[in-house]
């Protein structure tokens, strides 16, 4: 009976306790500042993401129209700002000069599932065409910081990642920006993660990923020829080993890589040797 009594006393005690302390808290929270609004943290930038064009006339950013991020286009040294895009449900968080200047290229999920589509759009006429106009087929193409692949030698085509042929993979497919055609360039084994391309616009390095989640670089000599393995690396290394490009004659690749070195380096590395 006397220690019943004595662990309900005790039990009341630390309740008082925990009131008094609870007492001087709430007045130390009072004093801080309010929440940050969601908006302020999650809603529209006024401008973002500006780029100028090839022929350094024009500027293009990302800005809301209608509560909504759109591209938009300005004439440098002049305030003529002027919406080129009308997207009205689903911002569009990717876009790029097309080499000819007259044209904006951005990617736009069209139903909010996730499944982006490649759209072209003249500043002029306003005029928008899809270029991957194929039912819930996802178009992809961009890494550390690219988006799609270009060439300034060949100004009228791209290289785009689409998964028409199997919807668990990107094949590469090559589209003329004229005339709107697409056609199949470089089919994916089913592997491959990042493709790149020559100075001749041509595929020839693919990056792989190992089953124990290491990836590989495989090579070709020309889109012709069969791919061979050039490089391996683990998965500790999965992050910071990539190809940056090709030598202005093909005959080496730049890699960026932090294999067998504590920090990531770029080195040259001849392709037969």
């Amino acid at each position: 009976m006397y220690k019943s009594s004595f662990i309900v006393r005790l039990y009341i005690l630390i309740l008082i306790t925990s009131l008094g302390l609870l007492s001087l808290v709430v007045p130390a929270f009072s004093g801080l500042p309010s929440l940050i609004p969601r908006s302020v943290l999650f809603g529209n930038p006024e401008k973002l993401g500006p780029k100028i064009s090839p022929d350094g006339k024009l500027l293009a950013y990302l800005s809301p129209h209608d509560g909504v991020l759109n591209v938009w286009v300005r004439t440098l040294g002049k305030e003529d700002d002027r919406v080129i895009t009308t997207s009205k449900e689903h911002r569009i968080p990717i876009y790029f000069w097309q080499y000819d200047s007259k044209h904006i290229l951005y990617l736009k999920d069209l139903h909010g599932n996730g499944t982006f589509h490649l759209f072209q759009t003249n500043i002029e006429t306003k005029l928008t065409r899809d270029l991957t106009p194929f039912e819930d087929v996802n178009a992809t193409g961009f890494y550390r910081g690219e988006h799609m692949f270009g060439n300034p030698n060949f100004p009228d085509e791209l290289l785009v990642g689409l998964n028409i042929r199997d919807r668990k993979l990107h094949d590469w497919y090559r589209i003329n920006l004229k005339n709107g055609a697409v056609e199949l360039d470089t089919k994916n084994p089913g592997d491959v993660w990042i493709w790149r391309a020559d100075n001749n616009f041509q595929v020839r390095t693919a990056q792989a990923q190992a089953p124990d989640g290491g990836f590989e670089i495989r090579i070709r000599n020309d889109s012709k020829s069969p791919w061979r393995t050039f490089q391996k690396w683990g998965p500790d290394e999965t992050t910071n080993s990539y190809v940056a490009g090709f030598t202005p004659d093909n005959r080496a690749i730049y890699l960026i890589s932090s294999v067998d070195a504590n920090a990531a380096r770029l080195l040259k590395v001849d392709i037969q040797t």
